[in-house]
C-alpha cells in the first residue's frame, strides 16, 4: 500500500508539469513555445499599431472536419464542393500537398480529434487577453490550436485578424522550425479578406 502511494504521489507532480490542457497528443509547452514565437516575431498586420501589444481573443478558433476531408472524395454537389475546398488544408496551390506526407496528415487529424478545450487558459507573452465585451471593438487576433507534423518540423495554424467594423482577414499559415526557439513562415493556404 505504501509503495502504491509513493508511486501515485511520485507521478502526480509530473501531471502538472507536463499538462495537456488543449490536446492529448501535443503538450501545452510545445504549443505555447510556438505561439510565443509567432506573437513576438511574426509580421504584424498592416492595420495594427506598431508599438502596441497584440490583442488576442480568449476563444480558440475551431478546426473543422472539412480541413482534413479531400473535397473530391466528399461526394457532395458543386456548391458544397466549393465550401469544402475553401477549407481543405493540403493543396498544390499553397504547396502544402508536398510539405505534409500522409503520416503528417494522419497525425494532424489525430490532433484535431484529440482537442480538449475552446478557451485559451494561459496568457501569451507580449499579448493582452480581451474580455468578450472588448473583443468586438478592438483590432484583435484569433488563433486556433497549432497542429504539428509528426517530427514537429512544421506547424499549421489558423489565424484571423479583426481589423475593424466589417473588416476581417484570415487563413491557414504554415511555419517551419529553424531551431528550438525560432520558426520561419513557409506558406499560406485559403487566405481571405472581407
Amino acid at each position: 500500500m505504501r509503495n502504491l502511494l509513493c508511486i501515485i504521489f511520485g507521478f502526480l507532480p509530473l501531471t502538472f508539469t507536463f499538462g495537456q490542457t488543449y490536446s492529448s497528443l501535443t503538450s501545452d509547452e510545445e504549443m505555447y513555445a510556438f505561439l510565443k514565437w509567432m506573437t513576438v516575431y511574426d509580421r504584424k498586420h498592416v492595420d495594427e499599431p506598431t508599438w502596441k501589444r497584440k490583442h488576442i481573443t480568449t476563444n480558440i478558433l475551431p478546426w473543422e472536419i472539412a480541413n482534413f476531408l479531400l473535397p473530391e472524395s466528399a461526394g457532395v454537389n458543386q456548391r458544397e464542393f466549393i465550401n469544402i475546398d475553401s477549407r481543405y488544408l493540403y493543396k498544390s496551390r499553397g504547396g502544402t500537398d508536398t510539405l505534409f506526407n500522409q503520416q503528417d496528415r494522419d497525425f494532424m487529424f489525430q490532433q484535431f480529434t484529440a482537442m480538449k478545450d475552446t478557451i485559451w487558459q494561459a496568457k501569451f507573452s507580449y499579448l493582452t487577453h480581451l474580455t468578450s465585451k472588448k473583443q468586438a471593438r478592438l483590432k484583435t487576433y484569433c488563433y486556433s490550436i497549432p497542429l504539428f507534423s509528426v517530427d514537429k518540423t512544421y506547424v499549421i495554424i489558423q489565424k484571423h485578424f479583426h481589423c475593424g467594423n466589417m473588416c476581417i482577414e484570415g487563413g491557414y499559415y504554415v511555419y517551419r522550425r529553424l531551431n528550438d526557439k525560432h520558426w520561419e513562415f513557409v506558406t499560406a493556404v485559403n487566405t481571405w479578406i472581407s
